[in-house]
């Protein structure tokens, strides 16, 4: 009964943190910013993200990353976005809650981790957005 409810628990945390995920990255929560001819966003769907992974482990970082990126990968159009958030989740649970790191440092090689994949993926879906 004690692990139900702390199941309970955990799947409620990883719906609500997903949930404000998606929230926070809707446009009007976003803050524009622009160099020179780039024109991008800072917005603040990795907090919840970062959050689950450091509260509840590894799996609930992930599966809030991963439902948590989907409004933004749906309205930018790109898919990889998904996998990414859930590493990002994954890897905060992985160094904070498995090797008990302070979450200052998870947070930050959690991102260490993230990074490449953003990279490849974010280089191979430009180069075949501007072939077509």
């Amino acid at each position: 009964m004690v692990q139900q409810l702390a199941q309970t628990r955990i799947i409620t945390l990883i719906a609500m943190l997903a949930a404000l995920a998606n929230i926070l990255s809707l446009p009007f929560l976003t803050i524009p910013l622009v160099i020179g001819p780039v024109n991008s966003t800072v917005h603040f769907t990795q907090l919840p993200i970062f959050l689950s992974g450091i509260l509840a482990g590894p799996w609930a970082g992930f599966i809030t990353g991963a439902i948590g990126g989907l409004y933004m990968s749906y309205s930018t159009g790109i898919p990889f976005i998904i996998g990414g958030l859930g590493i990002l989740g994954l890897m905060t649970g992985v160094f904070a809650h498995k090797l008990q790191l302070h979450p200052a440092v998870a947070l930050g090689l959690a991102w260490c981790v993230q990074a490449p994949y953003v990279f490849v993926t974010d280089y191979l879906w430009f180069i075949s957005t501007l072939a077509s």
